[in-house]
């Protein structure tokens, strides 16, 4: 313990990874992106772990910069945000400019990239003009383009209700250590105890997670090699998509990426742990395999060997969810072959899943399907196809997939531009006997079967308005015996104004219906930037229609920033929320440290503020500290947060 606290004096202050690029450029990217994944969760479009992976892959560009000038169309794909047809637009203006674009200006001239892509992708592109590369291979010169960091976060809140309720002390600790070469081979290890989390409980001590891995790319025909933790997404991703979510509107048009990617922070869901690999055979022909051996959480019976309440849930801090730690494992094994040409790709892949000596009760995410019950292994195959026309206008992609019990799922989608303009077309088809464990399912569904519906999206930009709208429709319950059999839909509208280059105002309203509710949301979004000051004003409110109208829920939440120098800045933000019911409950992307992957769950009555400061030591070290407190009258709600970091890099 006193190791412990040695470490929290020595770190003071909070540092956010800054790079050459000044700070008012990195406020308003993250400004935008934190508006984005904000909406995401909000609307249920993205859950806490997937807003947590693509927050990690904002960070590891902020640390490693992709280089504009060298990227091809897969590191592209990989930058929050960014959709294929975009990134083919920026190759094109690359290649329309001999291979140089020099500066942030450049990026505004892209066909079709508005001002808040741009502002985004900022800080996480590196504008240097392309290195002459020895054709040998030196090992020295390939070990010194490598990049490190190591990051050291703890904190420690105070709340007298989970002192209570939970076994752990309330520090938490995470240790995070990346190395990245140029382009060929990355490396990251951490450890994390999260806060209420025992350090020794029976069999388990130490932290609470482990995390690491070791990826290799394009060494001759080895795209890729990733031994450790990653995530994979094939097809559509009906049969596998750890990534991104499945559908979303178009402010979050995250085309389902293929392939795979490594684990680069702590996050403890939705991951494979063993083996990735892809292949190039041929110029046109390429296989993928992966395999992967892990425990989830889960309670065994050990006379029936049934397993039941199985989840990847990261929070052990009971003595119910700690004796079901890692008590199931989860095993399987895939394989894809697939036919790539310049606008054409097919491909077919296979993917086994099985659950070691046990039977699986009720699956997760299963429905109500009583055929999908004391599952112990299970096969599911599909055929895709994609489809991108000459000029990138039509983009077509779709997925067939099946299991071994004879159940069948299809999914269809189409991404249309036309000039600035798009339009996203989905339908898609899950009978009630489909199921994968990491298969991603229609939006605002428990389940990921017994479904069909559709999806349609616009995004039309009108010089300094930029208006977008969904809506999906959908039935529950295919048959006229299943149990839950309801008609749903949800709406979704967003309209930007920009009055100058640093003033901007948001309104989004939605409305989501289902067997269970009626929700309408709305949020308003003000932003103003200057030189040093960077402030945003929001206002959000949700209604269940089923309760009065006296119990809307309403937040507000002030945030400033203001840079002192290049080197420090600080920053403070004020929140007031009222959110009586579960149904109405609101969400907030606080400012925070860079390995802090949450989200503040507005859920009660209170009034939440927090301060923090950065500062850029030298050239190599960063050092930072964030506090916030909660006044409630509720001693749920009331807890007071401390959190300190150290980078080095």
């Amino acid at each position: 313990m006193k190791s412990y606290l040695l470490v929290l004096l020595a770190v003071c202050l909070y540092a956010f990874p800054l790079h050459a690029q000044d700070g008012g450029a990195y406020s308003a990217s993250r400004v935008i992106f934190d508006e984005r994944l904000q909406s995401a969760l909000s609307e249920g479009w993205m859950d806490d772990d997937e807003a947590n992976h693509l927050r990690e892959v904002y960070e590891a560009y902020l640390h490693k910069p992709l280089s504009v000038n060298e990227a091809n169309l897969d590191d592209l794909k990989d930058l929050p945000f960014l959709s294929e047809y975009k990134a083919l637009k920026l190759l094109q203006y690359r290649t329309e400019h001999r291979g140089i674009i020099e500066d942030v200006s450049q990026l505004k001239e892209i066909a079709d990239w508005d001002d808040d892509l741009c502002i985004l992708l900022a800080p996480l592109l590196d504008f240097s003009r392309p290195l002459q590369r020895q054709k040998a291979f030196n090992l020295s010169d390939w070990l010194s383009e490598g990049k490190s960091r190591a990051t050291l976060l703890s904190s420690y809140t105070h709340s007298p209700d989970k002192s209570n309720r939970y076994l752990g002390s309330p520090e938490a600790l995470s240790l995070l250590y990346q190395w990245n070469n140029h382009k060929n081979i990355s490396l990251a290890l951490a450890v994390q105890k999260d806060a209420y989390e025992p350090w020794q409980y029976h069999k388990y001590t130490g932290f609470d997670s482990y995390h690491g891995h070791l990826a290799f790319k394009r060494i001759g025909p080895l795209k890729q090699l990733i031994i450790g933790q990653y995530r994979a997404s094939w097809g559509e991703g009906l049969i596998i998509n750890q990534r991104s979510s499945f559908y979303q509107p178009m402010d979050y048009a995250l085309q389902v990426r293929e392939g795979f990617s490594p684990i680069r922070g702590t996050s403890e869901q939705r991951f494979s742990q063993g083996l990735a690999l892809e292949l190039s055979l041929t110029k046109h022909l390429s296989i993928s395999a992966l395999s992967s051996w892990r425990r989830i959480d889960g309670a065994i019976n050990p006379e029936t060997l049934e397993a039941s309440a199985i989840s990847e849930n990261s929070l052990h801090r009971e003595e119910q969810s700690l004796s079901r730690k890692w008590q199931v494992p989860l095993n399987h094994y895939g394989l894809q072959c697939a036919l790539t040409y310049k606008r054409f790709r097919l491909s077919v892949q296979s993917l086994y899943t099985d659950f070691g000596k046990y039977y699986v009760a009720h699956p997760p995410r299963s429905g109500a399907s009583l055929q999908l019950r004391n599952l112990n292994r299970f096969i599911v195959s599909s055929l895709s196809a994609k489809f991108d026309s000459p000029n990138h206008g039509l983009q077509v992609a779709s997925e067939l997939a099946c299991t071994i019990q004879g159940a069948a799922a299809f999914s269809l989608r189409s991404l249309i531009h036309i000039k600035q303009s798009e339009l996203m077309l989905n339908t898609y088809v899950l009978s009630p006997n489909y199921w994968s464990f990491f298969a991603h399912g229609p939006a605002h569904m428990s389940a990921i079967n017994d479904v069909v519906g559709g999806h349609i999206g616009v995004s039309i930009p009108l010089r300094q308005f930029r208006l977008s709208a969904d809506a999906e429709l959908f039935q529950r319950g295919l048959g006229q015996e299943s149990q839950q059999r309801y008609m749903g839909y949800y709406l979704n509208g967003t309209l930007a104004y920009s009055f100058n280059r640093n003033t901007q105002v948001n309104l989004r309203l939605s409305e989501r219906s289902n067997q269970r509710e009626r929700i309408n949301r709305a949020k308003v979004t003000f932003i103003k930037q200057t030189n040093r000051l960077h402030s945003s004003l929001s206002l959000q409110s949700a209604y269940d229609r089923s309760k009065s109208l006296d119990d809307v829920s309403f937040a507000t939440n002030i945030t400033l920033r203001y840079d002192c120098n290049q080197d420090w800045h600080v920053f403070a933000s004020s929140t007031y929320y009222r959110t009586p019911y579960w149904s109405e409950r609101l969400y907030l992307m606080p400012v925070e440290l860079s390995q802090e992957y949450s989200s503040a769950l507005l859920y009660g009555n209170g009034f939440l503020c927090s301060l923090g400061t950065n500062y850029a030591w030298g050239k190599h070290i960063k050092l930072g500290f964030r506090a916030s407190h909660c006044f409630s009258r509720n001693i749920h709600e009331r807890n007071t947060f401390v959190a300190l970091q150290l980078t080095y890099h």
